[in-house]
């Protein structure tokens, strides 16, 4: 019974779902609509406040009025799925995206899609899993007995990006509250690892060749059609080796 009503009060909450409706006291000044709606504003606050704080960079370019305008309607049309505030906001770089092509405001801002889904990547990557040490004697062995079916895993604290805008330089550069407005325009693929180091995440741009190994790791390829991706078996080993220096390898 209370697990039932939790549900359909999460539900009024996040979905607009009115079926607790039936459950609040009917007494007093405020109807039992009127005292859910209470809730579902200090809700909606919650999560403007949540997209501010994981997207901070993005706040400061478009101006904090105009950033909670968009983040209140993003709220509104992407409820939370989960009570762990920091799983929220995992859409707001494709809801940008549609807004940018929408909106002639931000013909200006192309880049910013780019830039929101590195500041999330940032926001996983810091509250992912510490990591694990490479056995190295383990991994050697492996490539020896596995050969070609040998699979990799990356650490969890490890991400990739790829942009066309050089979004790295544009979130380094309005880490200070001094940041001036440039125009930034399209220049090629800026590959980028996001990775952290204890509690610092950091930001470093990779070559194509490391970010490839790095994306086929991800997307569960094996050590055979890995180097079906590379022509020269001297730049697979060499992105490899980059690979296991920066420990972002966990195999």
């Amino acid at each position: 019974m209370l697990a039932n009503l939790q549900k359909e009060f999460w539900a009024a909450l996040v979905d607009s779902d009115n079926a607790v409706l039936a459950s609040i006291c009917d007494e007093g000044n405020l109807k039992p609509s009127e005292r859910i709606d209470i809730y579902r504003t200090n809700v909606r606050s919650l999560h403007v406040s949540v997209l501010m704080s994981v997207y901070p960079v993005c706040e400061k370019i478009l101006g904090s009025d105009y950033f909670k305008q968009i983040a209140k309607k993003y709220v509104r049309q992407n409820p939370s799925k989960s009570v762990d505030l920091n799983e929220y906001g995992g859409q707001f770089a494709n809801f940008l995206q549609s807004l940018i092509e929408q909106r002639p405001e931000l013909a200006d801002f192309q880049y910013l899609a780019d830039l929101a889904q590195l500041e999330w990547q940032i926001q996983e990557v810091y509250f992912s899993a510490d990591n694990v040490k490479l056995d190295m004697a383990e991994f050697q062995n492996a490539c020896v007995t596995q050969a070609g079916e040998m699979s990799f895993s990356l650490q969890e604290s490890v991400s990739i990006l790829d942009s066309e805008y050089p979004i790295a330089e544009l979130w380094e550069m309005h880490q200070s509250d001094d940041a001036e407005y440039k125009a930034i325009v399209a220049d090629g693929h800026e590959y980028l690892c996001i990775f952290r180091d204890g509690y610092q995440v950091s930001l470093r741009k990779i070559n194509a060749d490391l970010f490839s190994l790095i994306a086929a790791i991800r997307d569960g390829k094996t050590l055979a059609e890995i180097t079906e991706l590379f022509v020269e078996g001297l730049r697979l080993n060499a992105a490899l080796e980059e690979l296991i220096k920066n420990e972002w390898l966990k195999y």
